[in-house]
């Protein structure tokens, strides 16, 4: 899973398990091609956003590991060089996360739940917006607020489609 960081053009984080139990969360340079470790995770990272501070948020896919456990929305802060958890008890299919216009929030997409979660970054606290989402996969905001997200054709294992979301309610529009 890749994020970028906008401010510093070239670089890119990835995510990569290790075993079946740990991970890594890596700093790449595009131009050198170089590969950093930032940070070894408790956990196996999945995908990963980053704060208005630099903190790095991630999700924890459980469903390939030896011992399947909740899904968990962890908190990795470079500064301090300190893992914490944010929240947990999500499907073992925690997948995609999306930082909301506010800064304050995030959207997780937990597809074994086909749920779409809110998480507040200062409590943990989650919210499940409408309903139920089939295979949920990719989400994400354009520049213009809109909410938009992946999913699967209940029908079809194989079809997807990209639909808009209203924020506040989680409904389909």
């Amino acid at each position: 899973v890749l994020a970028s960081v906008p401010a510093f053009g070239a670089t890119v984080y990835v995510t990569a398990a290790s075993t079946l139990t740990s991970g890594q969360i890596f700093r790449v340079d595009t131009v050198t091609k170089v590969a950093t470790a930032v940070a070894s995770t408790p956990v196996q990272p999945d995908s990963l956003i980053f704060d208005s501070t630099g903190r790095i948020i991630y999700s924890v896919y459980t469903a390939n590991t030896s011992s399947p456990g909740p899904g968990q929305l962890r908190i990795y802060d470079p500064v301090l060089g300190t893992d914490t958890l944010l929240a947990s008890n999500f499907s073992t299919q925690l997948v995609d996360l999306t930082l909301e216009p506010s800064g304050t929030t995030l959207l997780a997409s937990d597809r074994g739940n086909n749920a779409l979660v809110r998480v507040s970054l200062a409590t943990g606290a989650k919210t499940t917006l409408g309903g139920p989402f089939y295979q949920l996969n990719g989400i994400t905001y354009d520049r213009l607020g809109n909410l938009y997200a992946v999913v699967g054709d209940i029908e079809s294992i194989s079809s997807y489609r990209v639909v808009k979301i209203n924020p506040t309610t989680g409904a389909i529009v």
